[in-house]
């Protein structure tokens, strides 16, 4: 069997790229932002990783059949965090503005608690792309993927904030691409950690 030329293997790559993010932002519209936000997340992770390891091209069926089946589950998980993180940023934001510089000084011990949820929201969705498991054993992946590879939600953070950064500036290519490049890299990243994830869907 003949390998397919570069141009044609850039073409499915770009195509599929542009077909997942407006895939990712109609979920994201129909959970009505947040509650849309981690499971259309994590279904470009699965999708994606999907078309990395079997090439097989997947269109808005088969996008919106798996965000269903992470909608109630990935939420369980994730917006606990998000709430955490609204709540400690709100509080942050109160004492840093107050008159008082002992509380100015105390507040800024929660910045190391945020950094922490937010790799743990990270690192959950990251896991629920992977395994299909409940609630609490997402929890348990989640910590262990933090304590075992913390770059890797890390990455997914920085990288997708690079992604949004850009899309102010140029709306156009994150319309066409949005987080797409920051899933492309940390999943290239995780199967190269984990090279079992080849063979799995």
């Amino acid at each position: 069997m003949s390998q397919a030329s570069p141009l044609i293997t850039f073409c499915n790559w770009f195509s599929q790229l542009v077909v997942m993010n407006l895939c990712w932002m109609l979920m994201l519209v129909l959970g009505a932002g947040v509650f849309g936000v981690i499971p259309a997340t994590s279904t470009l992770l699965l999708i994606f990783r999907r078309f990395m390891n079997k090439g097989n091209k997947t269109g808005l069926t088969d996008f919106f059949c798996e965000w269903c089946k992470e909608l109630v589950v990935s939420n369980v998980v994730g917006l606990p965090i998000i709430l955490m993180m609204f709540s400690l940023g709100w509080y942050l934001h109160w004492a840093l503005g107050s008159d008082t510089e002992i509380l100015q000084l105390l507040s800024l011990a929660i910045l190391p608690l945020l950094a922490f949820l937010m790799m743990l929201l990270s690192a959950s969705i990251l896991q629920g792309s992977i395994f299909r498991a409940s609630a609490k054993q997402r929890w348990r992946l989640a910590l262990s993927l933090l304590r075992s590879h913390p770059s890797l939600p890390f990455t997914l953070i920085l990288v997708s904030a690079l992604c949004v950064l850009v899309g102010l500036f140029s709306p156009i290519v994150f319309l066409l691409f949005g987080i797409t490049p920051a899933a492309l890299l940390v999943l290239a990243w995780y199967i190269h950690k984990f090279p079992d994830l080849n063979k799995s869907n």
